[in-house]
């Protein structure tokens, strides 16, 4: 199930991150620039147009057949390097690290590769110097290292007429059609241009990506602001109301609300600690101020939202904060606390499986296939990163129970029953979800079962057994990798397993309140 439903799992990771950066400076040193860079960063990122491009079922299923084969692969390697340190500029994502696109591409001797698994090259290019006195007549270089770099045959190419733009000035723009070989029917082009005679950049152009950008994996989906947009809108409006007015009452328990504030900012230096790109110059103050004042409102946002929901609840449904209350006070072996640990564990767990079932489904129906799920490339970047994921999902995973159980109480204020609320809730987030997808009915059932099962269980349960399944789902999706002992990732796809199986455990362990795990006397026991 999980190669049919991820990129990961269909594409062949045939390299390590390592041997593809090296892979990435020699295709560097083809175009003249061999001065040793002062930093360099590295990643995947996942090409979306790949698979948009066909609308046929049956053209979209053929080409969900050949995904681990095609060239170039829908999931890329990127590779940048610079004169200067990469200090990423981005306010909104959280711990500050370098992508394709961030800093931007605005410093001279710049260079950049993106290769597919295989090291095939897809892309380089490198940002011309600002003041360069060379003549300007030079000969165009010798493009075919780089055809020999991308696995071409120049042979199979014609001359053809320039039409995409450069990303930066080039005096002289050339381009060919041709294919891959053992590829005919999938025509390619490839662009190239070159500035006083050197190499400035050069592009293997699929029929896909003709017209869109090769980074386009940043782009949120529906699915994604169905489910967080109504929550940020009305934890932004509605907590900080409450919140004062509950304040002004002098109700709400500031101690639990302060308590959780400072776990979301611990989980945000672990976070940004382990994800960031650091910098051993000024510009690491940058991405400290930057952390700064994203943690701060993120802590401070729980912190409101906190003492907005806390009172209501407990007289409401003091249920659902009793094992959240009692681990936040410390008492991390209270039965309880297991109890809400393990239910939220196999609750996540099963609706994962849930949605792994999806794409099986469309197959045995003959029914629009969607693209495969990318999930988090950074795990596959190395262990720093696979282990940054957990502190950022553990931040989201508070988040969003605490949210959802505000929105549930607020709206259950109106229509004056919360499984009602409940079921409004679900409906809305259903239909929105389902509007993006190719098969709006089955996907509405699909939706309906995960989402409604989390809020029943959130409704019923509490806030600790929803933190709980949503750490155990998002942890499946977002950060699993294949368990192939012999890849190279093997051990960061295992670290995820071995995550979910201990705090199982101990969520079992706990909940049995000492007794042993095994009866004294079986017999009679």
């Amino acid at each position: 199930f999980y190669h049919r439903n991820y990129l990961s799992g269909r594409v062949s990771l045939d390299r390590p991150p390592e041997a593809l950066s090296m892979i990435a400076g020699e295709v560097i040193g083809l175009s003249g620039h061999v001065e040793p860079p002062a930093d360099s960063a590295y990643g995947f990122t996942a090409d979306r147009a790949w698979l948009r491009h066909e609308e046929d079922t049956e053209a979209r299923r053929s080409k969900l057949d050949r995904l681990s084969t095609v060239r170039p692969a829908p999931l890329l390697f990127w590779y940048r390097q610079g004169p200067a340190h990469l200090v990423a500029s981005d306010l909104f994502g959280g711990p500050s690290f370098v992508t394709p696109r961030d800093p931007p591409w605005d410093v001279a001797g710049m260079a950049g590769v993106w290769l597919d698994p295989r090291g095939e090259l897809v892309r380089f290019q490198v940002v011309p110097p600002r003041i360069d006195d060379s003549p300007d007549d030079a000969d165009p270089p010798d493009w075919s290292p780089f055809f020999e770099a991308a696995g071409l045959d120049p042979d199979m190419f014609a001359p053809g007429r320039p039409t995409l733009t450069p990303p930066f000035h080039c005096d002289r723009r050339q381009a060919w059609d041709g294919f891959y070989p053992g590829q005919p029917a999938l025509p390619i082009r490839v662009e190239a241009g070159s500035y006083r005679g050197r190499a400035a950049w050069f592009e293997v152009v699929p029929p896909w990506r003709e017209s869109a950008a090769l980074d386009s994996d940043t782009e949120a989906t529906w699915n994604e602001l169905a489910f967080f947009l109504p929550l940020l809108v009305t934890l932004l409006v509605g907590g900080p109301l409450l919140a004062r007015r509950n304040l002004r009452r002098g109700r709400g328990d500031r101690r639990g609300a302060t308590r959780l504030a400072l776990v979301i900012f611990l989980a945000y230096v672990a976070w940004w600690g382990l994800r960031a790109d650091h910098v051993p110059a000024v510009g690491e103050v940058w991405l400290f101020f930057q952390f700064l004042g994203y943690s701060l409102v993120m802590s401070g946002l729980s912190w409101v939202v906190y003492v907005a929901l806390e009172p209501y609840a407990r007289r409401l449904w003091p249920d659902t904060l009793i094992s959240w209350s009692r681990m936040m006070a410390g008492r991390l072996r209270d039965p309880r606390v297991g109890r809400d640990i393990l239910i939220g564990a196999l609750g996540g767990t099963a609706i994962r499986l849930w949605w792994m079932l999806y794409s099986p489904v469309v197959e045995w129906f003959g029914l629009v296939p969607e693209e495969p799920s990318v999930g988090s490339l950074a795990p596959l970047v190395g262990v720093r990163q696979a282990l940054s994921e957990y502190p950022s999902l553990a931040t989201w995973a508070v988040f969003a129970p605490i949210g959802w159980l505000f929105i549930i109480l607020l709206l259950t204020r109106i229509v004056r029953s919360r499984w009602i609320a409940v079921a409004a809730i679900v409906l809305f987030s259903t239909a929105s979800a389902a509007l993006s997808t190719q098969e709006p009915w089955l996907a509405s059932l699909f939706m309906t079962v995960a989402f409604g099962g989390f809020l029943l269980l959130l409704a019923r349960f509490g806030a600790l057994a929803g933190v709980s399944f949503c750490i155990f789902m998002w942890v499946a999706s977002d950060v699993a990798l294949p368990l192939d002992p012999s890849a190279w990732y093997a051990g960061r796809g295992f670290l995820a397993l071995g995550v979910m199986t201990v705090l199982a455990g101990y969520g079992y362990w706990i909940s049995r309140a000492g007794r042993t795990l095994l009866p004294a006397d079986p017999l009679n026991d």
